[in-house]
């Protein structure tokens, strides 16, 4: 048995004398309630006896315990001093045998060194001599790639040189057929200015229709316009507005511009849209 297994039985042995101590003395207490509430008719007739009795008890129970005390403070001195001794031998023995570990320990990593000095030795050489076959062979098969790259390189040159001379001849052809078109596009573009004339005469007839109107008619205008969008976030065309109005839409065209100049609605593609909240506080800005 080790000396920290004796120890811990020591201890449980302590444990198990102080609990049966208290049980003892807790056992005496709970059987005096008991009597005394059992028997609570006869109190006073039995009071005297009780506490003489209760008093040797407690006598017995206080020399009893000084005893034990006594007893138990010599034997836990003496298993202190047997403890000390213990401890101080164990200590000894693990000093002693930490040592030899330790010059075990020594011994073994000299002896490790040397062997890896010597299988490194062997390595270094095996390495030194791969590497100097592995150059040598990487000597001999560049010279070989050389020759063979310097071939292709060759044949490669002689292709470029072959598809750069087609190049030269496609773009050539490209080029007279591009200039061709564009001859052919000189042409159309004159038959098509041909009818500006008359473009001109409609735009002309449809501003006369359009009329001309006063600044404050103009500026009434764009106040009705710009209510009609505002009022209709899902976005309206000119006809819309004008149909809302009872106006022909070509007289909303000026003020419709107006209105987008200056960055009070907003255009897409037929349809005008009042400017959203974020376009607002832009506009603010």
């Amino acid at each position: 048995m080790g000396i920290v297994e004796e120890m811990h039985n020591l201890c449980e042995d302590i444990v198990a004398s102080r609990f049966e101590r208290g049980e003892a003395v807790e056992g005496i207490k709970s059987e005096t309630r008991d009597l005394l509430m059992n028997f609570n008719v006869e109190r006073k007739k039995m009071s005297d006896e009780l506490r003489s009795d209760l008093k040797e008890a407690a006598e017995t129970i206080k020399a009893d315990t000084r005893g034990k005390l006594r007893e138990f403070s010599d034997a836990r001195a003496e298993m202190s001093k047997e403890l000390a001794k213990g401890l101080e031998e164990y200590t000894t023995e693990i000093s002693d045998s930490v040592r030899n570990m330790r010059e075990e320990f020594a011994e073994e990593q000299a002896k490790m060194g040397r062997e890896l000095r010597r299988e490194l030795g062997v390595y270094n050489s095996g390495i030194k001599k791969d590497v100097a076959g592995l150059l040598n062979d990487f000597t001999e098969e560049r010279v070989k790639m050389g020759s063979e790259q310097r071939e292709e390189l060759g044949e490669y040159n002689v292709g470029i040189k072959k598809d750069v001379r087609n190049l030269l001849t496609d773009f050539s052809v490209a080029r007279s057929e591009t200039v061709k078109e564009l001859k052919e596009m000189h042409d159309e573009w004159q038959r098509m200015v041909e009818p500006r004339v008359e473009v001109k005469k409609k735009v002309a007839e449809e501003k006369a229709e359009e009329g001309e109107v006063s600044e404050p008619e103009l500026r009434e205008l764009k106040e009705k316009v710009l209510e009609v969008i505002n009022s209709a976030p899902g976005g309206i065309s000119l006809t819309g507005i004008g149909l809302k109005l009872d106006m022909e839409w070509r007289k909303l065209i000026h003020p419709a511009k107006e209105l987008l100049d200056d960055g009070k609605i907003r255009k897409e593609n037929l349809n005008y849209y009042p400017l959203k909240e974020e376009e607002k506080e832009e506009e603010k800005w």
